[in-house]
């Protein structure tokens, strides 16, 4: 089936625990329909975009980089140049600074808070991570 997607989709990644946005030279996106590329370790992530079968809008997105798994994605074509923005949780890092050597009780205890949060919003992420995965 030929698909009816717009030809100027703008692509955007973005890591859902940390905000940050993967710049477009360090992603590939590709249809389920295309060839599949070759695994690199070069950097590179893959992002392969699973077609309705009207061929009309994506149904699912996946991740081919054991570096990232998809949390959930966004397609808005009724805007002017239509955007898909996938959302992904890197299994790399979690970029949480070291804490200083003298920390008062309630510093600590802030600490403590702040990286609860942040492990339950990644646990979180990645059980919808999972869930998206089983619906490809």
């Amino acid at each position: 089936m030929a698909s009816k997607l717009p030809s100027d989709i703008q692509f955007e990644l973005k890591d859902s625990a940390q905000g940050l946005t993967y710049s477009a030279t360090s992603v590939e996106y590709v249809f389920d329909d295309d060839p599949m590329p070759q695994g690199a370790d070069d950097g590179q992530h893959t992002i392969v975009v699973d077609i309705s079968d009207r061929g009309d809008e994506p149904v699912g997105v996946r991740s081919l980089s054991s570096a990232l798994m998809v949390s959930g994605f966004t397609w808005e074509p009724q805007t002017d140049s239509v955007l898909l923005a996938v959302e992904c949780i890197s299994l790399d890092t979690t970029e949480v600074a070291p804490h200083s050597q003298t920390m008062t009780p309630q510093q600590t205890f802030a600490a403590i808070q702040r990286d609860s949060h942040i492990l339950s919003k990644r646990v979180a992420l990645l059980k919808q991570a999972l869930n998206n995965l089983d619906h490809t």
